[in-house]
């Protein structure tokens, strides 16, 4: 059994909620932390506390899942938001501690959407704010009313683990909830998979570290269907990325 650590979103004082409404709220969404729980791993949701009370919770985990959730914040990565994409720099920084400990600390660290684009904007990279103004993509990367049920094709970039963990499985799907995406990748990132039609990043590791350390996956693997064939099996991922698959 390990225990893994799950960073937080937060809902902010708001005076139309009818309890808390005066008090910051933390959640994790519940597919995240069931799984986190599968095989009988607990999960820790990582509270947004001084470090060094956080320090002693982060000394006992076995790894760390970034959470996904809210845009990062332009100004994380020296921009200036266009239109409405503001972000949440506050939890931007709040994950960009814990990433700085784990990382330091050799605790494997796996960004799940969100969690991707803020570690990769920790190694120094930068996003596309809105793919859609910005890039024009053909593929829709965010439909909220398929939600986890908007899928694209997926394309690995070389022959690294990610590859031969699947396969080499071109023609698989994956979910895309997002609007956000890397742009420049962070020093000593390598990509691993890309969306064909366009080439946005899907996946990537980090170089200086062992490959089951330091990834970041744009798409959600815990809200795939593990029966659906025609997707990329979220277990056999976490599997490997705990270290307890092939």
């Amino acid at each position: 059994m390990k225990k893994i650590g799950i960073t937080c979103g937060f809902l902010y004082p708001d005076k139309s909620r009818n309890i808390y409404n005066a008090k910051t709220l933390s959640y994790v969404e519940n597919q995240t932390i069931a799984y986190a729980a599968r095989a009988g791993h607990t999960p820790v949701i990582l509270p947004d506390i001084e470090m060094e009370n956080l320090i002693p919770m982060l000394n006992n985990l076995d790894a760390l899942i970034l959470h996904g959730g809210s845009d990062v914040a332009p100004e994380s990565y020296g921009e200036k938001p266009i239109g409405q994409w503001e972000g949440d720099k506050y939890r931007d920084e709040y994950e960009l501690r814990i990433i700085d400990y784990a990382f330091k600390n050799n605790i494997p660290i796996l960004g799940i959407c969100r969690g991707c684009q803020i570690l990769n904007v920790y190694f120094g990279g930068t996003l596309y704010q809105d793919l859609p103004t910005q890039v024009g993509s053909k593929v829709t990367h965010s439909n909220s009313d398929k939600y986890d049920l908007n899928f694209h094709k997926i394309a690995f970039t070389g022959d690294d683990f990610l590859n031969k963990l699947y396969n080499g499985a071109h023609n698989k799907l994956v979910n895309s909830i997002h609007h956000q995406a890397v742009k420049d990748l962070g020093k000593g990132l390598i990509p691993l998979s890309v969306s064909p039609e366009d080439g946005v990043v899907e996946a990537f590791y980090y170089e200086g570290a062992p490959e089951k350390v330091c990834w970041g996956i744009q798409w959600h693997p815990e809200f795939h269907d593990s029966s659906d064939e025609r997707l990329l099996n979220g277990e056999v991922l976490l599997n490997y990325f705990l270290g307890t698959g092939k």
